[in-house]
């Protein structure tokens, strides 16, 4: 083999190798980011008792209004939380001043998780949203990107639910104006 095809062949090499590299720094983390979210939506919709959920999302906030939580702690980790919540493996957790608990599933670069409403949360008239989907009253379902294509979200969802056993009442859209609501219900 002669030297100059020696040269063309490293060149060769070297070009492949540097696009190989290019292409999994491009896609590498949006494959990790995919399956982070894939594995969110599994915890919460197939292994997830909501109406637990939400009972213990409700006595998370009584504590924290009540004054028994410390605040200064991360309570995404704090044993602090009740073991429904923390078997989502939540990556933030919090409650606000009105009790409505919030959780993140999911990393910054595709929120999504739940919030849980105190009962007899006072309703707001729009634009005020609760969520994204309603799970159960009280409960809804919020991901970056749903309102751009609610149906096509709420298929993949519908797909999960029925794969948990213990979703009971789960509603299909958070649209108060929304007649598919009961249709999209998925059946026990």
């Amino acid at each position: 083999m002669s030297k100059s095809t020696k040269i063309v062949g490293l060149i060769i090499g070297a070009v492949v190798a540097a696009a190989v590299y290019s292409l999994a720094v491009l896609v590498g983390p949006g494959f990790f980011i995919g399956c982070d979210v894939g594995q969110a939506k599994t915890r919460l919709f197939c292994e997830t008792d909501h109406q637990a959920l939400l009972d213990a999302c409700r006595e998370l906030s009584k504590r924290y209004v009540d004054g028994q939580l410390d605040s200064g702690e991360p309570l995404a980790s704090s044993p602090q939380v009740p073991e429904v919540i923390r078997a989502l493996r939540p990556s933030f957790v919090a409650v606000d001043q009105d009790g409505c608990v919030r959780i993140e599933l999911s990393n910054k670069w595709w929120p999504l998780g739940v919030r849980a409403y105190p009962e007899n949360y006072p309703e707001y008239p729009p634009p005020f949203e609760y969520g994204d989907r309603k799970l159960l009253e009280g409960l809804w379902y919020c991901e970056d990107g749903y309102s751009l294509h609610p149906d096509e979200y709420d298929k993949i969802i519908d797909e999960l639910l029925s794969k948990n056993r213990t979703v009971k009442g789960t509603t299909a859209r958070s649209d108060p104006n929304s007649s598919q609501t009961a249709e999209h219900s998925p059946q026990p």
